[in-house]
């Protein structure tokens, strides 16, 4: 319980701000934001972790540190994984790991002025709000990191690709005027950052390129830079105009994130597992620092029970690890090779069908 730590919860902004507070004042605090996140075919409870603070005046005095580990106590009763924007060398001491990359593409202005606009693009205005949310929806329902967005507290507007940046966005319209698709981009003087892109198609990819490419020489920049992973469809796309990437998976900052309910993380990820578990197996133990469960293969579907099996191959690995492997941000041999894990060849071939590398990516709307 937060009072076995010293700490009280409330309700504010959306969230729920868990904090130790004195004389009526929070000393050291943070927010919860409850979401959930797409997995492939799944989807994962998360408590996204943000606004992270201790006053200047308590600081040196393990606040921060019991603020942490009383709330990732608290959420083990509430969410699957935690997820956090975290500074290097701190969040790591309470078993956050690396999970997702960051991905900046360049294109030249030069190159994407081959681009020839095929749909009427104008600025987004507040009627658009459920066109764009379906948009998104539509996009990301196969994606691992993306979150759901709630159509009453989301505003399209209210953040860029990263934190600190506000958003402006384009929309493209069909000859009927329907939106069909959209391009949200900073709000800032010298640069064009695309944060996110909704909808497909050639015509609409060229019209959002060309649209892009005016954007960008007001602000007297000759690139567009795409915050997006490697795998959206506009990256394909815009191969063909010459793109330079660059991807950055950090050590031990970054988007981090860690299991806190390890049995319904794995009941939650059936759905993505199922089909990924090969037909000649019955199944796999994860053993891991914070419990074990086996994975069971029951007729034609897949159930999770709350308990080791000496039956089954045996994949002995840290939670925090094992969350880096459902992100796809870490291999099964990699990982194991370096000796953070154990399992036999059966173990590995079986995990890594279950944990193949994949392109984690949460927009920035969706940070916290």
């Amino acid at each position: 319980m937060l009072s076995d730590w010293g700490l009280s919860a409330r309700h504010e902004h959306g969230a729920v701000i868990i904090a130790y507070r004195r004389d009526g004042k929070d000393l050291s605090s943070l927010m919860v934001f409850d979401r959930w996140m797409h997995l492939g075919r799944a989807l994962v409870h998360v408590g996204g972790i943000g606004g992270v603070e201790t006053k200047p005046a308590a600081r040196e005095m393990g606040l921060a540190r019991r603020v942490m580990l009383g709330t990732v106590e608290w959420m083990a009763d509430r969410f699957d994984m935690a997820m956090l924007y975290g500074i290097e060398d701190f969040y790591s001491k309470f078993g956050f790991a690396p999970c997702v990359p960051e991905y900046r593409h360049e294109i030249r202005v030069a190159d994407a002025d081959r681009a020839v606009a095929a749909l009427a693009v104008r600025p987004y205005v507040p009627e658009d709000k459920p066109a764009l949310l379906a948009l998104h929806a539509q996009r990301v329902q196969a994606w691992v990191g993306s979150m759901e967005r709630d159509p009453e507290s989301f505003n399209p507007l209210a953040r860029g690709s990263d934190f600190g940046r506000h958003a402006k966005i384009a929309v493209a319209l069909d000859g009927d005027g329907s939106v069909v698709g959209y391009l949200m981009y900073d709000d800032l003087p010298d640069r064009l950052v695309v944060g996110e892109i909704g909808g497909e198609g050639n015509d609409l990819f060229e019209s959002l390129t060309a649209f892009a490419v005016n954007a960008a020489r007001g602000r007297g920049t000759n690139k567009l830079l795409l915050s997006l992973p490697p795998d959206d469809p506009y990256v394909l796309w815009a191969r063909r105009l010459g793109l330079d990437s660059k991807i950055h998976y950090p050590r031990d900052h970054g988007c981090m994130m860690r299991i806190t309910n390890l049995a319904s993380t794995c009941r939650h990820l059936v759905p993505e597992w199922q089909p990924l578990l090969p037909d000649d197996v019955p199944g796999l133990c994860l053993q891991t620092d914070i419990g074990a469960v086996s994975l069971i293969r029951d007729g034609g579907s897949l159930r999770v029970e709350e308990a080791s099996s000496a039956d089954l191959p045996i994949l002995s690995v840290r939670q925090d690890l094992l969350s880096a492997l459902i992100m796809g941000y870490r291999s099964v041999q990699e990982a194991i090779s370096a000796e953070e894990g154990a399992a036999n060849p059966q173990a590995r071939a079986i995990a890594s069908a279950l944990f193949p590398p994949r392109w984690g990516y949460t927009a920035g709307p969706d940070r916290f």
